[in-house]
């Protein structure tokens, strides 16, 4: 049997696998993002990088466990 999914599933998947790519990208190499932004808001201090890759991870739980809800809730196609 299959599931119906509906859309909003596969793009909280989508949005959560980035999520949590980003963040893990931020905790490998840390100035990743101003190296493409070209612009230092914290003064290398890495303040910013570190919240950002909280609220990463944060969206990325939120996200995976709001997917996994529609999951559950969906039907079964025969």
């Amino acid at each position: 049997m299959k599931k119906s999914l509906p859309p909003a599933f596969w793009i909280e998947i989508v949005l959560a696998t980035m999520a949590a790519l980003f963040a893990a990208l931020t905790v490998v190499i840390p100035d990743w993002m101003e190296r493409i932004v070209a612009v230092d808001l914290d003064g290398h201090s890495g303040s910013l990088e570190w919240q950002l890759t909280a609220a990463m991870f944060l969206a990325a739980a939120l996200l995976s466990a709001s997917a996994f809800r529609q999951w559950r809730k969906s039907p079964r196609t025969a």
